[in-house]
């Protein structure tokens, strides 16, 4: 497919030269790791497994999308909660509005878990694609769940990123998302608090970190905005009745649990390995890492050491591994 020179879409390609880590070179990188003598092991049933119901293999994208949806309302997120005050705070929105902070909540979690590099291991790249996350559904459904730290779970492109940011939240009933062109070759997501009525320009949220530095994130971006009126997203893209295999719907729920509770610094640390080690849209971020680390040494919340140690476990394969430890490695 060629590209429509006529029509805002896709992201460039960013200059910087991306180095590759496999899963080896990561474990490569882990020799040292595993300390027993001062060992935190994950702790069972910490992250409970999701509860899904229909056949043993399979699952409807409907049922999926309810356990999403009490999984983004009810897992413990407290960092969400300081942000949320800061947010209104910032944009005069009232902060007692119970709408406006179910969509908060949600979205914002929704937001760290579909990022490039992100909860869900998504990895830019140019596919020369129209805005739609029907391929990266059909990677979803197609593909084995593979849980290894530099291994993508599907591959798209900043508007099939944004678009499917978009069609989630519609799905979860928040209708006022919709996409943004900041310039004519990138897309990124924006959210109209209180449907568009609110006096407050639209909120940016890109899902990649094309044209932005490493700190770009949620309502946060170097992008100009004035506008106040959204374009929703238009489409469903996935039926309710579409299958997904089991092992894949409770994965994406799964990643949702294990990372909630865990500090933004702690996300935005994994998310920025992974991305850069995936050869995804970030760059190495070295100086953004430090001070992440730097953040959270010695400051650990016990939603951090428990994200750590199943993602030691989980994606590293070090059933037993020092947080502090697998913390440094995050930010080398």
């Amino acid at each position: 497919m060629n590209f429509d020179s006529t029509r805002p879409r896709g992201c460039s390609r960013p200059s910087a030269v991306f180095a590759l880590y496999g899963t080896a070179a990561a474990l490569l990188m882990l020799v040292g790791l595993a300390m027993p003598a001062q060992a935190v092991p994950l702790p069972s049933g910490a992250v409970p497994q999701p509860v899904l119901t229909e056949s043993d293999s399979s699952v409807a994208f409907g049922a999926w999308v309810g356990a999403l949806t009490e999984m983004l309302d009810s897992t413990p997120a407290p960092a969400i909660e300081h942000e949320y005050s800061e947010f209104v705070l910032a944009h005069g929105l009232p902060a007692d509005d119970s709408k406006l902070k179910r969509e908060y909540r949600e979205l914002r979690l929704l937001f760290e878990a579909l990022r490039d590099g992100g909860f869900w291991h998504l990895r830019w790249a140019v596919t020369d694609q129209y805005p739609s996350s029907k391929l990266i559904w059909q990677a979803w459904i197609r593909e084995p769940v593979r849980t290894g730290f530099a291994e993508p779970s599907a591959t798209g492109e900043c508007d099939e990123s944004s678009a499917l940011f978009g069609m989630l939240a519609r799905h979860l009933r928040i209708y006022n998302v919709g996409l943004y062109y900041p310039t004519w070759n990138h897309t990124i997501s924006v959210w109209a608090p209180h449907e568009g009525k609110a006096k407050t320009a639209l909120i940016q949220l890109p899902t990649t970190q094309i044209f932005l530095d490493c700190n770009a994130g949620f309502d946060k971006t170097t992008f100009p905005m004035q506008l106040k009126n959204i374009e929703r997203y238009p489409n469903w893209d996935v039926r309710p009745n579409t299958l997904i295999p089991r092992a894949r719907a409770e994965w994406l729920l799964h990643q949702i649990q294990v990372y909630a509770a865990a500090s933004p610094s702690l996300w935005s640390l994994v998310r920025a390995k992974r991305a850069y080690a995936i050869g995804s849209s970030m760059g190495q971020c070295q100086n953004a890492r430090s001070e992440w680390h730097a953040e959270l040494a010695g400051h650990m919340t016990g939603g951090d050491v428990t994200a750590l140690s199943t993602l030691a476990a989980e994606e590293l394969g070090l059933r037993e591994a020092n947080p502090a430890k697998v913390l440094a490695w995050l930010a080398e």
